[in-house]
């Protein structure tokens, strides 16, 4: 190997070495940094669509669902019925009766004690 070769091959090296040295080197570790919140508020956490499948919905549902969706890191729900569910019709609850109101009002109940929004 001639030495243009050798030269060649040792900045690629040298390159190579401090691409990595830069790139691993710059990161911060230090977990006490005052910039980032103890507690990542409700805001700030991933919100989802809650389809209501026909507005079938139970006190007891919405509140598996909200204890499951808080613990998964949920901030919130967006809930929005939904029409043409099959096989459940015996449950229909009427968008905006008075029975489905109390299911929003139990939702909301709910999603507060779970500090969501």
């Amino acid at each position: 190997m001639c030495k243009s070769q050798k030269m060649k091959r040792f900045s690629i090296y040298l390159f190579a070495a401090s691409f990595f040295l830069l790139l691993f080197g710059s990161c911060n570790t230090n977990s006490n940094n005052p910039e980032i919140p103890a507690e990542i508020s409700k805001e700030a956490k991933p919100w989802a669509y809650w389809w209501w499948m026909g507005n079938s919905v139970s006190p007891e549902g919405i509140t598996a669902n909200l204890e499951k969706y808080s613990k998964a890191g949920m901030g919130g729900l967006h809930i929005v019925p939904i029409y043409g569910e099959k096989g459940d019709e015996e449950n229909f609850i009427q968008y905006v009766s008075p029975e489905w109101m109390e299911m929003l009002k139990h939702a909301v109940a709910e999603a507060e004690r779970l500090n969501m929004g």
